[in-house]
């Protein structure tokens, strides 16, 4: 299936994403927290839902942000307004990117690849935003797409 039949076929137009559900329990099991951005919200199932903001040609951007902290700052990976860019070719999928905002000097990045299935893996670029715990290609949460909420 090609990236342009798979946004296509998307239920819904707001992005779910939980990112790694074994980072988020760590970060809480420490006592840390998740902080999210407006108008992003968390699930109750502890995922991030980023409302589309803008749709064009093919890509798709979303607004929101969501923070992690614990060890009093030591542990702190933070971003903001993903978006899904096409890959065109054979294989398809698409491009997750975020702006880091980790840092002082808040920079686009790709976080990661998605695949037609929504599976979700790591990318190089993202490695340091992880603090270099995860290798490249590590398995993320899938991506969903669901309907806005109302008001929304």
């Amino acid at each position: 299936m090609r990236t342009e039949e798979w946004v296509g076929q998307r239920l819904g137009t707001d992005l779910v994403w939980g990112v790694r559900e074994t980072f988020l329990r760590y970060v809480e099991g420490v006592g840390g927290a998740v902080e999210v951005v407006s108008p992003a919200v968390r699930t109750p199932e502890g995922a991030v839902r980023f409302p589309l903001s803008r749709e064009t040609s093919g890509q798709l951007e979303f607004s929101g942000g969501v923070a992690f902290r614990a060890h009093r700052g030591a542990l702190h990976v933070s971003f903001s307004d993903p978006s899904l860019e096409p890959v065109h070719g054979a294989e398809g999928g698409a491009l997750l990117t975020v702006t880091d905002t980790s840092t002082g000097s808040p920079a686009r990045i790709v976080l990661a690849t998605v695949d037609v299935a929504g599976n979700v893996a790591l990318a190089d670029e993202a490695l340091a935003l992880f603090d270099f715990q995860y290798p490249a290609g590590t398995a993320l949460d899938p991506i969903a797409f669901a309907d806005p909420l109302p008001g929304g």
